[in-house]
């Protein structure tokens, strides 16, 4: 049996997650000896399929159909449904996602299989894999497994993995396309159009460089401060939650639980002290840096660098110096 990673396109691009569900795929094939392979579904597969044909894969499984062109849930859940029965996998991995709460509950309803969603690591143990959780809000941490026979279904949180420990192969992995049957959408429903939300949001998912705003800075008035790091290194500017329920920055910016789920090369962490629901968003970033004034403050058991001082005094002097040199 297989373990199959069903990677995420939409508007024919891959998702920036793809790298994570294939990771996930890689590790728990390799501890339970079966064989990870990837699955899209598409109107036309042909370049999705050929980038992911680029990992370490047993073969790529291209589901291809005119009307899987644009999303509705109304077509990609019964094509998926059809694919996923027809391999008949140990597991299927997902991920976590706006795009995913809309379709996965809805497949696992109706392969009628069990799901686990917001998985933040996978544990090889017994004759099943079991997968950790966060729960209440990231104050505890869940061990959950399946019952049952496979195959199962698991949805995993964005970051959690790193798509930079997906192998890449050395040879191209086979791709084999699909067809599937698509009856006419139940209770007479039919595609009308797709319109985009309005511009101006911040997607911090994709940054590679962000600077995060805690409640240390005290005051709207002194965010600028951060925002002046954040120009001179080319970052995004976060948040924690009270900035935001304060209203210093957006709802866009805001990190953590009830927020974005970030994963940058660099993370500065100012006058933020590390409350349990900003780390569950941050705590996989590559390289965090904290600065606060409190030298008990959690946030410095996540972080590589740590400086204790006054973020005031702290943070135009290292804008100044880093002007300097870049």
């Amino acid at each position: 049996m297989r373990i199959v990673a069903l990677v995420e396109q939409y508007n024919g691009k891959l998702s920036r997650t793809s790298a994570e569900v294939i990771a996930c795929a890689q590790q728990l094939a390799r501890n339970t000896g079966k064989q990870a392979v990837a699955l899209v579904a598409a109107g036309e597969t042909s370049g999705l399929a050929g980038k992911l044909a680029a990992f370490d894969l047993a073969e790529v499984i291209a589901v291809q159909h005119e009307k899987l062109a644009v999303y509705n849930p109304d077509e990609l859940v019964p094509a998926l449904a059809q694919a996923i029965k027809s391999e008949n996998p140990y597991l299927v991995v997902a991920v976590d996602s706006s795009l995913s709460w809309d379709y996965l509950p809805r497949l696992s309803a109706r392969l009628e299989i069990p799901m686990i969603s917001g998985a933040t690591a996978a544990h090889a143990g017994g004759d099943k894999p079991s997968f950790a959780r966060a729960a209440w809000g990231g104050r505890v941490e869940m061990e959950i497994g399946f019952r049952g026979d496979p195959p199962f279904l698991v949805a995993l949180q964005v970051g959690a993995w790193s798509g930079d420990d997906a192998a890449r192969g050395t040879t191209p992995a086979p791709i084999r396309t699909v067809g599937v049957e698509l009856p006419a959408a139940p209770g007479g429903r039919r595609y009308v159009g797709t319109e985009e939300s309005l511009k101006g949001g911040v997607d911090l998912g994709a940054a590679t460089r962000i600077v995060a705003v805690g409640r240390g800075f005290q005051a709207a008035g002194n965010v600028p401060v951060a925002e002046a790091l954040a120009k001179v290194l080319h970052a995004e500017v976060g948040a924690s939650r009270p900035v935001v329920d304060s209203g210093w920055l957006p709802r866009d910016r805001q990190i953590g639980s009830s927020g974005q789920t970030v994963e940058p090369t660099l993370y500065f962490a100012i006058g933020v002290s590390g409350a349990i629901q900003h780390l569950v968003g941050m705590k996989t970033s590559k390289c965090i840096v904290a600065i606060n004034k409190d030298p008990d403050a959690p946030i410095f058991e996540v972080a590589r660098y740590g400086i204790v001082g006054d973020l005031f005094e702290i943070v135009p002097e290292l804008t100044k110096q880093l002007q300097a040199i870049l």
